[in-house]
Parts: structure tokens; C-alpha cells; sequence
């Protein structure tokens, strides 16, 4: 019997996965998620900014080559499937001389990823974008913005076209898991009022937010953690404002790359997300199971604060930014290894990517670039399945 690999999560990543293997591998392929729908969670809560890779803690981490190699994978496949991908570059500001020394190190990282960034005084950026004050700006033309949604259906339509037994099973939760002494596992899946056994080859941990939680579930015991970093978002009724994602430096306790604009592939401009480190151990069913708790996990709590450091932060580089125009729209929760707590020792600012237990592969820590990444993460992922089933390609 044909054991199939089961790929755990339905977002950008595990559809990614699910994708190299239908593509790549003779062994049938099942991707399950305990959502009702596909990409509900970490997929749609982003500013679809297909990133450069200036952002990774060094050259060599995952973060930075993945993110890389993950944006041209992805810039390729939307040309090819005609998904809509806004070639716009990105303006990175600064407004004081620490910050413009700061600029200096990000030119010269994105010179050595060989991105071509260019510096470019106050008047260089304003006759890109009349709208930002700035001491100085880095421009990186390799940014992109792309259709997240039609990224993610378009991998999923190149999934189910093998004609194989691959499937998708939404509104699924594995609720026990043993091993089959065979090298793989049985998994006891609970789908609505029904539960049945599903025998696998292999399986893929790519739950995101609750990817640690699914695994300490499921085999017992403490383990890694994610911390959970709420960040919102807000549209901008004056699309004018901006033709391009400008982003201020950085935040110092590196949880987010600062209140940054964007414009997206349909000419919306929206602002985020900001940084909101929440005090949440997550509890029976995990983030993702939002019954009864949609206000507290994905809601905004005191909106008009919020608003207001919304203003502050984005009026250092967009002066004539009207509040009034300035609407919420969502927020999203980044899972990050590292917290300001910790100390510096024990903060881990990359992707975890591991075969933890023979045959199961979790991935953890999977926050931005993570979309940019997403094809690469698929490809390293497919190869360790791949590897691990002897799979044909």
C-alpha cells in the first residue's frame, strides 16, 4: 500500500510543499488543515512585498538565501501563470545621522546580495516620491509586490492538476499520532463529527502559528516555542500618496521592519504593520482554532491609540498625512522565535527547518520574509520528503 506523505498546514508554505511534491515525487501527497479555508491565517494577513533579503540576521542565514532564491522562483512562476506582480522597487529613509549610517550598512548589505540599491539624497527621493521627507534614502529596485491569493491558488490549481490521489482536506485536526514501525506514522484525523486513521510516509510540520504546539501535542514534552508578535494594518483613502513601499528604518527590538507603506497590485495603499508583542501561551486547539476568541487573537483593542502611534510614526517620513483618510483594516501575528526578553544568547532570528523525529519535518519560525521565501521553503522541504521516501523524481 502507498503510504502517502501528509503535509500539515494550509497556507503559502504548506501549499508550496504540498505543490514540489506533486510536481517532483511519485508518492501520493495529502495536505491537511484544521482551517475551513485555505489561507486564512499568516497567508492573508501581509503586505505581499516580495523582499530583497535585507532583513536576515547574516548573508548566509535561510532567511536571506532563501528569501533570494524565493523571490525569483516566484517572480517566475506568477509570469508564467499570470499572476499579477507589481515591479515597484522600495525606498528605505532615514531621518537623523545615526539612522543614515545605518542606511550605509543596509546598502552595503544589499550590494553584497546583489541587488543593486542605490543612495539617493533628500531631493533624489522626493522626485520619486514628492510625498516622503527624509535626510536620505537607499533605493532597492528589486522589490515587488505580488497578488498573494492568486500566488496561492495558482500553486494550488499546479497541485491537483497530476491526476494523482493528492488531495486537500480543510476543517481537519490530527489528534494522535503513533508510529507505524515502518519509518512513518499513523495520524488520527478528526474532520467535523468524524474521525478516521490515515497511515504516512512521512510527515510535514507547517502549521505556522501553532506548528511548536501541534508538535509538543502530539509527542509530549517542552520543546521549542513561538512568541507571538501582533502587528496591524491600515488602508489609506488617497492613493496618490505613495507610487511605491517606502520603509523606515527598522525597529530596535527587531520585531518588525518598522510602519512601512505599501502599494499593492490592485492600487491600494496600506501602512504596517506596527509591533505588539503578545502575552499569549497558547491553549487547547492553538491560535488558529479562533472559535470564541476571533476578538482577542485577531481583533483590535483600543483602535484610537493605536491610530494615533500609527500617525506619529508614519508622519516622520509622510508628512502630510491626513488621519482622517486613515482607515484599520486587519492585523496579523508573526510566530518568532526570539523575544526582547531573552538574552542575547538564547534569541534565534532564523527559520528552523529540522527532521526532528525520523520522518517528521517541522518548521518553525516561519514570519517575514516567509512568503518570499515560500517557493524555496517548498523546493528544501520537497527534497528532505523526497529523500526520506526515496521518492522518484
Amino acid at each position: 500500500m502507498d503510504r502517502p506523505v501528509v503535509v500539515l498546514g494550509g497556507g503559502v508554505i504548506g501549499m508550496s510543499i504540498f505543490r514540489y511534491l506533486t510536481l517532483n515525487s511519485s508518492t501520493t501527497t495529502h495536505c491537511l488543515t484544521i482551517s475551513p479555508l485555505l489561507y486564512t491565517t499568516l497567508s492573508s494577513r501581509n503586505s505581499g512585498v516580495l523582499h530583497t533579503g535585507l532583513h536576515g540576521p547574516t548573508v548566509e542565514s535561510k532567511k536571506v538565501q532563501w528569501c533570494k532564491e524565493g523571490r525569483e522562483m516566484i517572480e517566475n512562476f506568477c509570469a508564467k501563470k499570470g499572476v499579477n506582480v507589481l515591479k515597484c522597487g522600495k525606498i528605505m529613509v532615514a531621518n537623523d545621522e545615526d539612522g543614515v549610517e545605518r542606511l550605509k550598512q543596509f546598502k552595503l548589505k544589499g550590494e553584497a546580495l546583489g541587488v543593486s540599491p542605490k543612495s539617493l539624497s533628500s531631493s533624489e527621493v522626493r522626485n520619486l516620491e514628492p510625498n516622503v521627507a527624509c535626510m536620505a534614502g537607499v533605493h532597492f529596485p528589486s522589490t515587488s509586490v505580488v497578488d498573494v491569493l492568486g500566488l496561492c491558488e495558482a500553486m494550488e490549481t499546479d497541485a491537483l492538476s497530476e491526476g494523482k490521489d493528492n488531495y486537500i482536506l480543510t476543517s481537519s485536526r490530527v489528534t494522535k499520532v503513533s508510529a507505524d514501525g515502518q519509518g512513518g506514522y499513523n495520524l488520527e484525523v478528526t474532520q467535523g463529527n468524524s474521525s478516521y486513521e490515515l497511515p504516512s510516509s512521512c510527515v510535514v510540520n507547517a502549521c505556522g502559528l501553532d506548528a511548536p504546539y501541534v508538535y509538543q501535542c502530539l509527542f509530549g514534552g517542552d520543546g521549542v516555542r513561538h512568541y507571538f508578535c501582533k502587528g496591524h494594518y491600515y488602508s489609506y483613502s488617497d492613493r496618490s500618496i505613495v507610487s511605491s513601499p517606502v520603509y523606515p528604518l527598522p525597529t530596535a527590538d527587531g520585531g518588525g521592519l518598522g510602519i512601512h507603506s505599501t502599494k499593492t497590485v490592485d492600487g491600494e495603499v496600506i501602512f504596517g504593520p506596527d509591533v505588539e508583542w503578545m502575552d499569549v501561551e497558547v491553549g487547547e486547539g492553538g491560535l488558529t482554532d479562533m472559535e470564541g476568541k476571533e476578538r482577542e487573537y485577531w481583533g483590535v483593542e483600543n483602535e484610537k491609540e493605536i491610530k494615533e502611534r500609527f500617525v506619529e510614526s508614519i508622519r516622520t517620513y509622510l508628512p502630510a498625512l491626513d488621519p482622517d483618510r486613515l482607515n484599520y483594516s486587519h492585523c496579523g501575528i508573526r510566530p518568532k522565535l526570539s523575544h526582547p526578553s531573552l538574552p542575547r544568547y538564547q534569541r534565534q532570528h532564523d527559520f528552523y527547518v529540522g527532521e526532528d523525529r525520523p520522518g517528521w519535518i517541522n518548521l518553525f519560525g516561519i514570519e517575514s520574509p516567509g512568503l518570499t521565501s515560500s517557493m524555496k521553503i517548498g523546493q528544501v522541504v520537497g527534497d528532505m520528503v523526497r529523500e526520506r521516501v526515496k521518492g522518484k523524481g
